[in-house]
C-alpha cells in the first residue's frame, strides 16, 4: 500500500508519504521515505484508522 494525502486533506499536519501495509489482526508496517522512518507494530484493539496513528506517530517521532 502507498498512501500520500494532498496537503489539502490534512491542512494542520503534515501527512507524508508512506508505504507499506496494515493486517486485519491488529498489525502494521510502514515506512516513511521522506523521514526515513519504520513505524511497526501490533495493537490488541483499536478504534479508527490505522493511518492516523501512523501518522501521529511520525509526526510526534521523526523530526
Amino acid at each position: 500500500m502507498r498512501l500520500q494525502l494532498p496537503r489539502l486533506m490534512s491542512p494542520f499536519l503534515p501527512a507524508p508519504e508512506i508505504i507499506g501495509h496494515s493486517g486485519s489482526t491488529g498489525s502494521f508496517a510502514f515506512y516513511s521515505p521522506p523521514y526515513e522512518t519504520y513505524v511497526v507494530g501490533t495493537v490488541n484493539q483499536m478504534s479508527g484508522i490505522p493511518f492516523e496513528y501512523v501518522y501521529r506517530y511520525l509526526n510526534a517521532f521523526a523530526r
